[in-house]
């Protein structure tokens, strides 16, 4: 419960961030403006700033832009939207392109 209480009122200092690695809870201090920051546990990189893990297609835009840019190419989100495009309007789609 101490645990839980400490890392609730460190979450709120606004230089203290959470790893972005799925498999690591550590935590760890940054400097101000600081964007690719190095978990000292795992040693995986994250943008300090958006909190998500580092990728190089982040070096030298900004945070929306970085979304952005993800939201255009993420695979899974591409296998997600053309789910749900599908959803919409029909598998009739595909059986006319294969009868074509």
């Amino acid at each position: 419960c101490d645990k839980m209480i400490r890392d609730f009122q460190l979450s709120k200092l606004p230089n203290f961030c959470c790893c972005a690695s799925d498999n690591c809870d550590a935590g760890f201090f940054g400097e101000e403006g600081q964007k690719k920051a190095q978990c000292p546990e795992c040693r995986k990189y994250m943008c300090f700033q958006c909190k998500r893990p580092w990728e190089k297609q982040h070096e030298g835009i900004s945070c929306e832009e970085f979304s952005d840019w993800k939201l255009e190419n993420d695979p899974e989100l591409q296998q997600a939207g053309l789910a749900a495009y599908l959803t919409v309007n029909g598998i009739d789609i595909l059986q006319r392109a294969l009868k074509e």
